[in-house]
């Protein structure tokens, strides 16, 4: 199987984030209310996505949330999630508070501001990392991985694996680390096991 490596264009990432966001404020307007919204309210609630949107969009685009490759999200782009959402978040709380100073008539409930925030990132966060979850495991599949032993089981040793895995994506499987020491041999270092070197030869007949 043939995996692309061509990335998704950053606006389609910018408009799934907008759907997202759009799914979310509408799950949080129907927990607020109990699953029941009547007309008015279901009325009202087209005014005020339009709005939460409009500030969702401005605030991504600030916040460059749609620029990583998803494929290869990590806890940095999470907190730049995070702290994007919040803003905006706070940014409603404080249209609504000169709203209400002024006598607009908008207003966001701030328990539907409270988990539209919760919703939203735990579906642009779930929806990154499924992405890249799928992507490693059609990667996977699609990869005659080699077999590497790694001699040595202290910190560098794990360093090595990590940049194995992480670099050479799935290509290499790291099979064992090998490591005379008394202390060390039969124990395990991230799930894989410290062999001594006259058990080497085993090892690898075993993984042919």
């Amino acid at each position: 199987m043939l995996i692309t490596q061509r990335n998704a264009p950053r606006w389609v990432i910018l408009i799934t984030d907008v759907v997202i966001c759009f799914i979310a404020l509408f799950v949080s307007y129907l927990l607020r209310f109990d699953f029941n919204l009547n007309l008015y309210e279901f009325s009202y609630f087209w005014e005020i996505s339009a709005a939460v949107l409009i500030i969702r969009t401005i605030s991504f685009i600030i916040g460059r949330t749609y620029q990583g490759i998803i494929r290869y999200t990590e806890s940095k782009d999470i907190q730049r999630i995070f702290i994007i959402l919040f803003l905006g978040s706070l940014s409603l709380l404080i249209i609504n508070y000169i709203a209400f100073k002024f006598n607009f008539s908008f207003n966001v409930p701030r328990a539907v501001v409270l988990i539209d925030f919760m919703v939203s990132f735990f579906l642009m966060v779930l929806f990154r990392l499924s992405i890249k979850e799928m992507y490693h495991q059609l990667k996977k599949g699609s990869t005659i991985q080699q077999d590497v032993v790694i001699y040595g089981s202290d910190g560098l040793a794990l360093i090595a694996k990590k940049a194995l895995e992480r670099d050479a994506g799935t290509k290499y499987k790291v099979i064992a680390f090998v490591d005379d020491g008394i202390a060390r041999s039969g124990k395990k270092i991230d799930g894989v096991n410290i062999v001594k070197e006259s058990e080497l030869e085993s090892i690898l007949i075993h993984n042919q």
